[in-house]
């Protein structure tokens, strides 16, 4: 692997460019120049590639999709006071639910929704 040195751009992150192409065979196909910094400093460049998706969505994906819309909107709907008891919950579990830390709130209390521990 080659070592360079992005002087002035050394901490850039995100998509560099972007490119859609055609294919032959009528497919489209993004091309993407994306850059990232690992948590060691070191900056990293890389090519992806993103295709269309090729099967319909399930039935099962869809009910999927649903479950999850219902756990954000029963998060983003709760009051002060409820926010305030699931902070103590999220707090006694030690940030973890079924083994998982979470980092936040919301998703804490979105994996316990989807997991079936909390009704609407």
């Amino acid at each position: 692997m080659a070592k360079a040195d992005f002087t002035g751009l050394n901490n850039v992150r995100g998509t560099i460019s972007k490119q859609k192409v055609k294919l032959p065979s009528g497919e489209i196909v993004t091309r993407r120049m994306v850059a990232q910094v690992t948590p060691n400093g070191h900056q990293r460049v890389y090519l992806r590639e993103e295709r269309q998706r090729a099967t319909p969505v399930t039935d099962k994906e869809i009910a999927q999709r649903n479950r999850f819309a219902q756990a954000s909107a029963f998060f983003y709907n709760l009051s002060q006071d409820e926010i305030m008891m699931w902070w103590d919950i999220f707090n006694q579990d030690h940030y973890k639910f079924r083994g998982k830390k979470y980092a936040t709130l919301r998703g804490y209390i979105i994996a316990r929704h989807m997991a079936g521990f909390i009704d609407c």
